[in-house]
Order: C-alpha cells, then sequence, then structure tokens
C-alpha cells in the first residue's frame, strides 16, 4: 500500500505566492513609513533652526487646500445635478 505524499497543489502554490507578496508590500510600506517619519523629524529640525535664527520658510507662506478625490467627485455631482435642474 502506497502512502500520500504531500504535494503541493496550484492552490496553496498560488497562496504561498500571495502571501510571499504581502509580506513583500508589508515591508515596502514599513520601510516608506519609516522614511516619511525620518524625513519628517529632519525637516522639523532644520525649520527648528531656521525659527530659532528668524530666517522661517513658513512664514511667508500660505497654504494652498488640494482637493481630494472625494470633494472632487462631491463638486462633480453637484455641477451635474445643478445641469439637470437647469434642464428640468
Amino acid at each position: 500500500m502506497q502512502t500520500h505524499t504531500s504535494e503541493p497543489n496550484r492552490r496553496s502554490i498560488a497562496q504561498q505566492k500571495r502571501r510571499r507578496y504581502e509580506r513583500r508590500a508589508m515591508a515596502q510600506q514599513e520601510r516608506r513609513r519609516r522614511e516619511r517619519l525620518k524625513n519628517i523629524v529632519n525637516q522639523s529640525s532644520t525649520s527648528h533652526q531656521e525659527i530659532e535664527t528668524g530666517q522661517s520658510e513658513c512664514e511667508n507662506q500660505t497654504l494652498i487646500p488640494k482637493p481630494n478625490k472625494r470633494s472632487i467627485a462631491q463638486q462633480e455631482r453637484k455641477q451635474y445635478e445643478r445641469l439637470e435642474n437647469m434642464v428640468n
């Protein structure tokens, strides 16, 4: 009588690939997050030095809000509704 040898099937191979891909993606995401945090820390330390010396660039800059996808979609919906109301 022959015993069954465990041979990975297509489903388990695909699952292993997905898990490997997900682990790599998570590791890359974590590296990017750490890099961003490091950049924020470096920027804040240089801006503190600028403020102490009185050469801050932030004082003369005005913040311009950048619309995100949700607000753009909302504006488009409102515009479309206005056009429909004008036609009707």
